[in-house]
């Protein structure tokens, strides 16, 4: 809410989302929420007064991969299949793709934990394998199973970085902020390279000294720089 308070405060109307939370509501329920308020814009853009060609998603840690969801579905960079969901299982989306994506300090593979165990601390690696209980805990049961959609939404624009005959017609820009002591660094590392081998407009910036969502701590000492480049990005 803090996030969304500072960008409505630079005098952009600024719509914050509400989502149902692991682990009583594992993947997809979260998302699909962040979802259906991405399609009721569509459906009440004129009445909110709300330029589609101008839209913008933002999300932090956990709602950063969500904003990349939103992203990848309305370019098609995903599709459907990509979420186990009656709501959406039918769907033809019709969805403006999004300007530009703030993808703040995400957490974009969820499935595999294990490829941090070198990296943290004991506590952070306790804390990032109960975010994957919680999430995603069908990941824990079958663990041969290696594409589990957007629940990995980093694993599936990898797999079309691989492919010879990968385009994507249209994509958000992309200002990837995130602290140098973020635990899950490695993630938005990955996700600008992958962006940038699609061809994909995308800068990440990363902030000496600085946690995870720091910018959202009016005390770090980052905490200005991070909302001087943010407010740059935002600009028309």
């Amino acid at each position: 809410a803090l996030v969304a308070a500072q960008i409505a405060e630079l005098g952009y109307l600024t719509i914050n989302t509400d989502y149902r939370l692991a682990p009583k509501h594992p993947f997809p329920n979260g998302l699909i929420d962040v979802l259906s308020v991405y399609d009721w814009i569509h459906g009440h853009a004129s009445t909110l007064g709300i330029d589609l060609d101008q839209i913008s998603v933002a999300g932090e840690s956990a709602g950063a991969s969500f904003a990349l969801a939103i992203s990848m579905l309305a370019s098609g960079a995903a599709t459907m299949k990509d979420i186990p969901h009656p709501q959406f299982a039918s769907r033809t989306l019709n969805w403006r793709v999004p300007k530009k994506a703030m993808i703040h300090c995400g957490y974009h593979q969820v499935s595999n934990v294990a490829r941090y165990d070198d990296k943290v601390s004991t506590l952070v690696r306790c804390r990032i394998r109960m975010i994957q209980k919680n999430y995603l805990p069908q990941s824990l049961v079958d663990t041969s199973k290696v594409d589990w959609g957007l629940a990995d939404p980093l694993c599936i624009l990898e797999k079309l970085a691989s492919s010879n005959s990968s385009t994507i017609a249209a994509f958000p820009e992309l200002f990837i902020p995130v602290g140098e002591n973020d635990p899950v660094l490695e993630d938005s590392v990955r996700l600008n390279a992958v962006a940038q081998r699609l061809g994909l407009k995308s800068k990440i910036e990363i902030y000496p000294q600085a946690p995870h969502s720091f910018y959202a701590m009016p005390w770090h000492a980052q905490y200005a720089r991070c909302w001087g480049d943010i407010r740059n990005f935002l600009k028309l």
